[in-house]
């Protein structure tokens, strides 16, 4: 007996392209993770001035070796996507180049954490291209105070993750309409772009939890490889969440509810 679980010792890896504002790749949660990096943002250096995608990065991969962030899914082989600049603005542009960057290498997942209220063909192509090679697409559906769910996370063949607070209810600065799964959003340790472990709120830090929940399925179990996948993680989320006791517009705001994450 070697006290390994069979899912434990035959873990699949997994590549999660980060499409964000970069990632502090010195870290100690997160050295060694990042495999590879790409810049749509040309006339800055890849760093995270924002400090935002270091912080999303830990969430989904930190190594707790410091004072400890834990992240969901601490194997992931993360590929480090700069969309946005040292303001927190990018365009369509930016995000396509990065989608279509993230499918040329082939990653498992890609995580979004950026949205626009407008639909726009090119993004739309992109994202179906992603779903048709049974990449998985996990989008924050916005910071939105109860408007409707951002852009990429709109579209059907898109996961798209709503908040909750520590009370399990929604997040004030949630979205509504189009969320799929909610998760916890409000003060989440995680580390910055100059290594200090600080408080996160915001639907970017939920959507980083079901990107390692999802990269967690992933590595246990056998998914085919086109449009299918989709269907089939999204089945698999929706049978490990639960919904909330209250009743009024709960798919709304929650979509299929609360995810829970199992090992």
């Amino acid at each position: 007996m070697n006290g390994h679980s069979p899912a434990e010792k035959d873990q699949k890896k997994v590549s999660i392209a980060i499409l964000d504002s970069g990632i502090n790749q010195t870290h100690i949660e997160l050295q060694g993770k990042i495999i590879d990096s790409f810049n749509t943002v040309e006339s800055e250096n890849h760093e995270d001035f924002l400090n935002h995608g270091t912080a999303v990065a830990a969430i989904i991969a930190g190594e707790n070796k410091e004072k400890g962030i834990c992240g969901i899914f601490p194997t992931a082989l993360i590929y480090d996507v700069r969309i946005l600049d040292k303001n927190g603005n990018g365009n369509v542009d930016n995000l396509v180049e990065g989608l279509q960057w993230a499918i040329e290498q082939d990653v498992d997942i890609i995580n979004i954490s950026v949205g626009t209220s407008e639909s726009n063909p090119k993004l739309e192509k992109a994202v179906n291209e992603a779903n048709k090679k049974g990449i998985i697409i996990i989008a924050s559906s916005g910071n939105k105070y109860g408007l409707s769910a951002d852009y990429p996370a709109k579209y059907d063949s898109v996961i798209s993750v709503g908040s909750i607070g520590e009370d399990l209810k929604k997040s004030v600065f949630g979205a509504s309409g189009k969320v799929d799964f909610v998760a916890p959003g409000e003060d989440i340790k995680s580390i910055d772009n100059n290594g200090e472990y600080v408080l996160y709120s915001g639907t970017s830090f939920s959507t980083a939890f079901v990107t390692g929940v999802v990269a967690n399925l992933l590595s246990q179990n056998s998914y085919p490889d086109n449009k299918t996948k989709f269907t089939q993680v999204y089945s698999d989320l929706k049978s490990m969440s639960v919904l909330p006791s209250q009743t009024e517009n709960v798919s709304k705001f929650y979509g299929n509810g609360i995810v829970k994450f199992k090992k």
